[in-house]
């Protein structure tokens, strides 16, 4: 959790190194005890916080952008082959964590102490982890 001055963003960091394709690998999901891949939805984090760790550079990735991936590629030197910039714009984009943003999908500091914590899904036990 980011908490930018009174607005509490859910954000699941991950980083890589694996290149793939001309670029690097990241995985978008989380995975349940018995094995089953889950794609990050609103429901469960705001932004997806990608960073290339050699040469350093993070993506802010808000996870409407993910469309439901499980996972993507960031291009480090430039971009595909075919030109599409697709997470490009989300480089380096620290911006969107401020606490002026008007993203829709915000918490305000009192509504998450207001806020019971629940790790359980819908059909899901609650003794799993994440």
């Amino acid at each position: 959790m980011v908490d930018a001055r009174g607005r509490i963003w859910r954000v699941q960091v991950k980083s890589t190194r694996h290149h793939h394709r001309n670029g690097y690998a990241v995985r978008a999901f989380w995975r349940r005890s018995d094995g089953i891949y889950f794609a990050y939805t609103p429901a469960d984090i705001d932004f997806l916080a990608a960073f290339i760790r050699n040469p350093g550079i993070w993506h802010i990735i808000p996870v409407r952008a993910l469309q439901g991936r499980l996972a993507f590629d960031l291009y480090a030197f430039g971009c595909r082959r075919d030109g599409l910039r697709t997470f490009e714009k989300y480089r380096e984009a620290w911006h969107l964590l401020s606490p002026k943003s008007r993203r829709k999908t915000a918490f305000s500091t009192a509504e998450v102490a207001a806020t019971p914590p629940s790790h359980a899904r819908p059909g899901e036990e609650t003794g799993s982890s994440r």
